[in-house]
């Protein structure tokens, strides 16, 4: 069976809104680092550098951490990788609240966290275009947007459960909101459509179109990974993506104590965490789109050109409307 399931709902669609809502709360809980990080330092006695340290930590233990992932999501399945992810993210985020050194910090957040994420990114980035040959950019694009909505309501929401109970605590309830909604939705995800007893989205199509006789010509090939590290399109965008998230990750981390520096409210600044995440569901449902008519280089060179003119933006802002300006083009 091709189409819907018993639900009338293609389950692929399911996927995607399972896979949407948990980024979601994987990702929000993720960039709420720079709203805890002031309130660590304040409370602790800790500099900048040591707590951030911590992050970088997780940093290198994500990236490390990612093949190891799409291998074994590729012989266990979304579903058991997934619930592993938000243990381990549950688990690194109830012993936050315990942190009294910086080992304890390191471990906690650096190491298990960073296990944690990498374990939940990689399997739902690989499962969802296994459901869709149509309108498989549109699905993995609403996907991907549950990392935006979940910046957007996490920062804030983070620094108002700061406000009302106080750090320790607020790392309390994030595991907890990640334990109640993500582990059962983690039930829901399947890797392929054959376990459903399905075909992925629009495969009719592509049938009847072998049928007529199309052949016309792919525009893209397949590589296997020693094929595509030999090629320089793939060493080009791997030093581009370097870059990239070496921009993106600073600014989150520190973009709430930077400006609650030059005297912005701790509320507002954690806002401003939010709204990157905002501004990057409007591009990230919209980019898709815009690269097939324009292109994908022309796309890579816009979005590489407005980060860096935000970032050197960012040097002179001191007022609440510039810090906004940013955030939302940044």
């Amino acid at each position: 069976m091709a189409g819907k399931s018993k639900t009338g709902i293609f389950y692929g669609w399911i996927i995607v809104a399972a896979c949407c809502a948990i980024l979601s709360l994987g990702a929000g809980s993720h960039y709420t680092f720079g709203v805890f990080l002031t309130e660590l330092c304040d409370d602790l006695g800790w500099t900048r550098t040591t707590v951030s340290g911590a992050f970088s930590l997780f940093m290198v233990i994500h990236a490390l951490t990612y093949s190891v992932a799409g291998r074994l999501n590729d012989r266990y399945g979304p579903r058991m990788m997934v619930m592993i992810s938000i243990v381990a993210i549950a688990v690194g985020f109830s012993l936050m609240s315990t942190v009294k050194a910086p080992w304890q910090l390191y471990v906690f957040y650096g190491i298990f966290a960073g296990v944690g994420f990498s374990f939940s990114y990689v399997p739902i980035a690989s499962t969802v275009p296994h459901w869709f040959i149509a309108k498989r950019g549109f699905a993995l694009g609403v996907t991907i947007a549950g990392i935006g909505i979940g910046t957007l309501i996490f920062a804030p929401l983070a620094q108002y459960l700061i406000s009302q109970f106080g750090w320790r605590t607020s790392y309390l309830l994030i595991a907890v909101f990640l334990s109640v909604i993500a582990l059962p939705l983690s039930y829901l995800l399947r890797l392929n459509p054959s376990e459903k007893g399905l075909l992925p989205y629009g495969v009719e199509k592509i049938e009847a179109e072998s049928k007529q006789g199309d052949n016309s010509p792919s525009n893209t090939a397949d590589f296997t990974l020693k094929q595509a590290i030999k090629t320089k399109t793939f060493r080009l965008l791997f030093a581009m993506y370097i870059f990239f998230y070496f921009a993106l990750k600073m600014v989150m981390v520190h973009l709430k104590a930077y400006a609650t520096d030059v005297g912005i409210t701790p509320m507002v600044a954690a806002t401003l965490i939010g709204l990157v995440g905002g501004g990057s569901i409007v591009g990230t449902l919209a980019i898709g789109s815009i690269s097939d008519k324009i292109g994908r280089k022309t796309c890579f060179s816009i979005a590489y050109l407005l980060m860096a003119v935000m970032m050197l933006w960012l040097i002179k802002v001191n007022q609440a409307w510039q810090f906004y300006l940013f955030s939302a083009f940044f």
